[in-house]
């Protein structure tokens, strides 16, 4: 049970490549900028994206993306014990 931080959108499809059901994923900084993208990927485990970035982008979340608050993503790094950033 992995938790992946994407953090560059170049790096969302070997992200996708390597994530599995049981990991999850949030999308931070400025991969925040392209969730558009990102969100079209066939994710095999829960999508996340950081609030605070997602509302600098004026974007919306697409229906399979969970907004994370602060407290969201402490709580998926202890749920998720393994941390990779991409």
């Amino acid at each position: 049970m992995a938790l992946h931080t994407l953090h560059d959108p170049q790096k969302a499809v070997d992200c996708c490549r390597r994530a599995y059901a049981n990991d999850a994923v949030i999308i931070m900084d400025e991969a925040a900028w392209s969730l558009a993208s990102i969100a079209n990927l066939e994710w095999p485990c829960p999508l996340y994206v950081y609030a605070d970035d997602l509302s600098i982008t004026g974007a919306k979340a697409a229906n399979s993306v969970t907004l994370a608050t602060v407290d969201d993503w402490l709580q998926l790094t202890v749920d998720h014990p393994q941390h990779i950033a991409w």
